[in-house]
């Protein structure tokens, strides 16, 4: 089994940021990737460099408005404060305004939440994260039947033109966006303790690849709005979205249902391939506590993705630096070893 992964992963070093009421450390830390890596070198994976692409199936899942932005904002911000450290919104968009006479404060205000910061090499992190995924997709189509993208930052919650929640580029629907090559139809199942939001806005209106959020209920835990089992889709993309989400704190049992339903739904919809955005936040370890899947847990999920047949690209999303995570990845990547 091969795995990508791009050293420009290892820039993108915001400073504190504000969240849940204090100044925290920026979550996506680099010990946190490091301890991926290590973990996929556990289990015995082949590690390859990501090679760097072209825009071109990038911006077929982002508008070149978004793609612009992400790239400039910090040099155009550096023309209005001097030697910036960091860009951040300062407006909340409260009506859109029909202009195309914008500052890069007012862009920010339409394209980033508070929790999203942009520093000089935010662009040059992103990219190589969506080139991890797109390298990943190639070893899927040209035979493999498992790869696995070490992405940083993570992508499951960058809807097509808004940074959210450290996420900036979608890097799990560039991925199947790409698989649509080669595959008829492409599934995206995610889990996480946080509802996949952007993967499911991007595709909300598609019936070419079918959306499936296994996460902790938004009700009362974030992202709070989307997430709900009544979301499935509306016009071509009617009944191709589906969620499922479960009580917080749920233990094995909940989850593994979870995705044995999933897997079912994924079955009776015939697609060819499976995108996994992995968070691996859903161990009992996690600060976050929004599930408690044991270390058994997360290895029987592994084994009945594994068992389902399709061929299966795993691209990391969330999880917290934990003492426990590379070993929990090792174990989770090895059902896939073959």
């Amino acid at each position: 089994m091969k795995a990508a992964f791009n050293a420009r992963q290892l820039g993108h070093r915001p400073p504190d940021i504000y969240m849940d009421g204090q100044m925290i450390a920026y979550p996506d830390s680099i010990e946190r990737t490091k301890a991926l890596l290590k973990g996929a070198q556990l289990s015995g994976l082949t590690l390859y460099a990501a090679k760097s692409s072209n825009e071109d199936i990038i911006g077929k899942v982002h508008p070149a408005h978004y793609l612009n932005f992400i790239k400039s904002a910090f040099d155009d911000f550096s023309q209005i404060v001097d030697e910036p450290e960091v860009f951040l919104p300062a407006l909340r968009l409260l009506k859109a305004i029909k202009t195309s006479d914008y500052n890069v404060i007012t862009k920010a205000s339409m394209h980033m939440n508070g929790i999203c910061p942009i520093v000089k090499d935010t662009w040059l992190t992103a990219k190589a994260s969506a080139d991890t995924a797109l390298t990943a997709a190639r070893f899927i189509i040209d035979g493999d039947k498992y790869s696995y993208a070490i992405c940083r930052p993570p992508g499951h919650m960058a809807y097509a033109d808004i940074a959210f929640h450290f996420c900036y580029l979608n890097n799990a629907a560039i991925a199947a966006q790409r698989l649509l090559e080669k595959f008829n139809k492409v599934a995206i199942l995610d889990i996480g303790v946080h509802h996949g939001s952007g993967t499911q806005a991007i595709f909300f209106n598609r019936d070419d690849v079918y959306t499936v959020s296994i996460h902790t209920n938004p009700v009362g835990f974030f992202p709070y709005f989307s997430g709900h089992e009544t979301e499935k889709g509306e016009g071509e993309g009617a009944g191709f979205n589906l969620n499922i989400p479960l009580p917080r704190q749920g233990e094995d049992t909940f989850w593994l249902a979870a995705v044995e339903q999933a897997l079912n739904n994924i079955g009776k919809k015939q697609c060819d391939v499976i995108v996994l955005s992995l968070g691996l936040d859903i161990h009992e370890s996690d600060p976050v506590k929004g599930a408690a899947v044991s270390s058994e847990g997360l290895i029987q999920i592994a084994r009945m993705i594994a068992e389902f047949g399709t061929p299966v690209l795993i691209v990391q999303e969330e999880a917290s630096m934990t003492p426990f995570l590379s070993e929990n990845l090792a174990d989770f990547l090895y059902e896939f070893v073959e």
